[in-house]
């Protein structure tokens, strides 16, 4: 079912829509050539998938970046979830170049509060993505109103 169908039938309840960068992913590229980046998205996307639950949705919008939109039951499950994914999202990756370190930025806003289309939750994750990445990566933002 898609995120739409889903804010359609159940308009009562939050949810969470996540955008999550690679960080210094050109450098990967680089440094290892693009085999061994494939190689890396491959097993973040395999790493990210796991974080979740089965009827969450997850996908990889394009380059290094991926999506996530699931149901929270309350805004402090929201930031432990984030905390464990930006935590555990850092890995190194074996590929047949050398090892790669990996460790992700994401951006977070939160349905109603935030948007209450695609468009709009889009735009706010990627401005809390945009904060997380300037202030150092590495890490996690939810959205605020001061960050447009």
């Amino acid at each position: 079912m898609s995120g739409t169908m889903i804010l359609s039938a159940e308009n009562d309840r939050e949810y969470a829509f996540f955008i999550v960068d690679i960080d210094n992913f050109k450098r990967v590229n680089d440094t290892y050539g693009h085999a061994s980046g494939d190689f890396v998205i491959a097993e973040f996307a395999r790493n990210l998938k796991d974080h979740f639950r089965e009827d969450d949705i997850v996908g990889r919008i394009g380059g290094d970046e991926f999506a996530v939109f699931l149901k929270i039951p309350n805004r402090e499950w929201l930031e432990k979830k984030a905390q464990q994914m930006a935590a555990g999202l850092r890995q190194n990756v074996k590929t047949d170049s050398g090892v790669c370190s990996v460790s992700a930025s994401i951006g977070i806003a939160v349905y109603p509060e935030m948007g209450t289309d695609f468009v709009t939750l889009y735009k706010n994750a990627d401005l809390a993505l945009y904060y997380t990445k300037k202030n150092g990566k590495n890490g996690y933002t939810i959205f605020r109103k001061e960050y447009k």
